[in-house]
């Protein structure tokens, strides 16, 4: 299994889902043979045999079914092929096999946008965040009030991403840009004075790298 791990990470796909098949032969624990069945779907869905990662998916989960990964996988897996309506059941299974929620909740609301049901989306980031605090769903939360052509929403949810994280890039990007449609001058000033302060005091942005702030430098 282990073997099979460190060749997926090589990109050695044919290699590592034959350890895969071994690992499986071997094994007879059935949470184990859970984990290396989800690991083995991902093998397949970075190899871009995305029918077989489903399967592997299912079968790991019908083995074990409170894996929160798995069911995140196996509906993205799905909505790579084009399911859309068969990605949400699969999340929507997670959630009530009792899964951690907060991921589950956020792919769900991501779908909403994608349907155009901002209502709903909305209602999911909520809930979301009532599970788990994290920056990226605070920022996106935001961005959908900024698309909604809700100023104030946004700009509150963009600080709050960055109270979450100050190293967040894309929300301290994106904060002063809202900032200046609104012609909050004095907000953007105070923002970007954050964004000095938190590039002066290093971090790294996980989603968007070290932090690269693009402000209104006519501020300063």
């Amino acid at each position: 299994h282990l073997l099979a791990l460190a060749l997926k990470r090589r990109q050695r796909f044919t290699e590592s889902l034959a350890a895969f098949e071994q690992a499986l032969a071997l094994a007879q624990e059935p949470g184990f043979r859970a984990v290396i069945l989800s690991n083995r779907g991902n093998t397949q869905q970075a190899a871009g045999d995305l029918d077989r990662a489903v399967a592997s998916y299912r079968e790991s989960l019908t083995l074990v079914p409170r894996q929160s990964a798995a069911w995140s996988s196996l509906g993205q897996s799905l909505q790579a092929q084009g399911k859309a309506g068969q990605a949400e059941a699969a999340w929507r299974d997670g959630l009530a096999s009792g899964c951690e929620p907060a991921g589950l909740l956020n792919l769900l609301a991501a779908a909403g946008q994608r349907r155009g049901a901002p209502t709903e989306a909305e209602q999911l980031f909520q809930q979301s965040l009532s599970h788990e605090r994290s920056a990226p769903t605070e920022y996106n939360l935001a961005n959908l009030y900024n698309d909604a052509g809700r100023p104030a929403d946004a700009i509150a949810h963009y600080r709050a991403a960055l109270a979450i994280d100050p190293h967040y890039s894309l929300a301290q990007t994106s904060l002063l840009r809202a900032l200046q449609a609104a012609c909050d001058f004095e907000g953007a000033r105070a923002a970007t004075a954050h964004v000095l302060a938190a590039v002066d005091a290093g971090g790294a942005d996980p989603l968007a790298g070290p932090a690269q702030p693009v402000f209104p430098f006519a501020y300063l």
